[in-house]
This record gives C-alpha cells, sequence and structure tokens, in this order.
C-alpha cells in the first residue's frame, strides 16, 4: 500500500507540473529546458530527443500550439528514503497546432517524473512519451 503523504506530495507535485508546463508549451518556450533532469529520455510523435535542451530546440521549431489538458493521473513509484519518490503520471487531452489551425488533435503523454537531487519537493522529467492520437 502506498504511503500516504506519498500519495498526498505526488497529487500535488502532478496538479502543479501539469499547469506549469503546458502552459510553458503554449506561452514560454524558452523556460522548456528547466522542466527536464540531465540526460532525460524524451520520445515525442516517434521522434527520439536525448535531453531538455535538445526538447527546446526542437519544440522551438514548431508552429504555435494550444493545449487543453483533460485528464491526469499520477501513481507514486519508488520513495527515495527523503520523504520523496518518483512518479508516473499520464496525461490526455487535445492540442491546437498552428496560428491559423482549427484542426484540434487528440494525444497522450507519459512521463516519469522524479525529485531534484537538491530540492525533493521539486519534479523533473526523466522520461517522457507523447503520441498525437488522431
Amino acid at each position: 500500500m502506498a504511503d500516504v503523504a506519498l500519495t498526498k506530495l505526488t497529487v500535488e507535485a502532478a496538479k502543479t507540473f501539469v499547469g506549469d508546463y503546458y502552459n510553458v508549451l503554449d506561452q514560454e518556450r524558452g523556460r522548456i529546458a528547466s522542466f527536464y533532469a540531465p540526460n532525460a529520455g524524451i520520445v515525442w510523435n516517434g521522434n527520439t530527443i536525448t535531453s531538455g535542451g535538445e526538447f527546446a530546440a526542437f519544440y522551438a521549431k514548431m508552429p504555435p500550439t494550444q493545449f487543453d489538458v483533460q485528464s491526469y493521473d499520477a501513481q507514486p513509484t519508488n520513495p527515495d528514503g527523503r520523504g520523496s519518490c518518483s512518479f508516473l503520471l499520464m496525461v490526455s487531452g487535445s492540442v491546437t497546432i498552428g496560428p491559423a489551425s482549427t484542426e484540434v488533435r487528440a494525444f497522450n503523454e507519459t512521463f516519469l517524473m522524479k525529485p531534484d537531487a537538491t530540492d525533493n519537493t521539486r519534479f523533473l522529467i526523466a522520461t517522457q512519451g507523447f503520441r498525437l492520437v488522431k
């Protein structure tokens, strides 16, 4: 059975992350790399990317986006012995890609989040998988 304190930490961290991360993707692309652990593994709609900095450069070339997160779920994993843990985060919703686009695409995204080594209440993306659905 999961520790209640770790479950609460995971729920709050997931809520904060989802609110911040998708806003940054849509509005503040210059901050994207700050969400990633060093050497994060990323697969974004079939494109393999090996770091947050590389993802930021990749994403900077994309047209503007507007994400609408419709659901997310987080599950704690691997307690670290410091009162924190990694957690699995699944997100789904829709995204419009391009400034004049009227096409809305569904997406699914999965993250493995890990506590920052210097602040166990801050979480960084260790691995990420994004896929457009339709």
